[in-house]
C-alpha cells in the first residue's frame, strides 16, 4: 500500500535537531545551539543512500574549501557542493549534516538535509538539494516546509 504524501501544512514542532560530533557520537542540541556549533566539531548525520531504483549517482568528491573528500548523494547535490568550493561568501559546508525531527500532525518525522553551510560572513544556510521536477514527490513538501519553519526560529537561512 502506497503512503500518502504528508500535508505540509500541518507540520509543527517542537524541532528537534540531532547532530554528530566529530567524536563519533550522537548528540540532541538545545534550541538555538547549532548556530554555535563550529564546522570542525561535526561529522554528517549518515551516509548517502542508494538503491537499486534510485536514478542518482553517489559517490566522493574532493573538495578544495574543505581539503577533505565530502559524499553526495546526487550528482546534482555534487554541483552544488562545486559551487560552493568556488563561492568567496562560502567558509565552509558539511554534507548530511543534522538528522530534524519534526511533527505532522500525530506521526513524528525525521529529515536529513543536504548540506549546513557557514558563510564568512551573516548566518549560517541549510539546503536541501533537489532537482526541479521531483519537489513534489512524496515527503518532500513537508520536509521542505519543517526545515523552513525550524530555520526561521533558529535564525539560519
Amino acid at each position: 500500500m502506497a503512503r500518502v504524501p504528508d500535508d505540509p501544512s500541518k507540520v509543527s514542532g517542537p524541532f528537534q535537531v540531532e547532530v554528530r560530533r566529530s567524536s563519533d557520537l550522537s548528540v540532541a542540541l538545545s534550541p538555538g545551539e547549532l548556530r554555535a556549533v563550529g564546522p570542525d566539531e561535526l561529522r554528517p548525520v549518515r551516509d548517502p543512500r542508494t538503491s537499486r531504483e534510485s536514478k542518482n549517482k553517489t559517490g566522493l568528491w574532493f573538495s578544495p574549501r574543505m581539503r577533505r573528500h565530502v559524499q553526495y548523494e546526487s550528482l546534482l547535490e555534487r554541483n552544488r557542493m562545486l559551487l560552493f568550493d568556488f563561492d568567496p561568501e562560502t567558509k565552509c559546508y558539511l554534507e548530511q549534516p543534522v538528522k530534524l525531527k519534526f511533527r505532522v500532525e500525530t506521526k513524528e518525522r525525521i529529515h536529513v538535509p543536504d548540506l549546513l553551510v557557514w558563510r564568512t560572513s551573516g548566518p549560517m544556510v541549510l539546503c536541501n538539494v533537489k532537482p526541479k521536477d521531483r519537489l513534489g514527490e512524496k515527503s518532500f513538501p513537508a520536509q521542505s516546509q519543517a526545515a523552513a519553519l525550524f530555520c526561521q526560529e533558529e535564525g539560519i537561512e
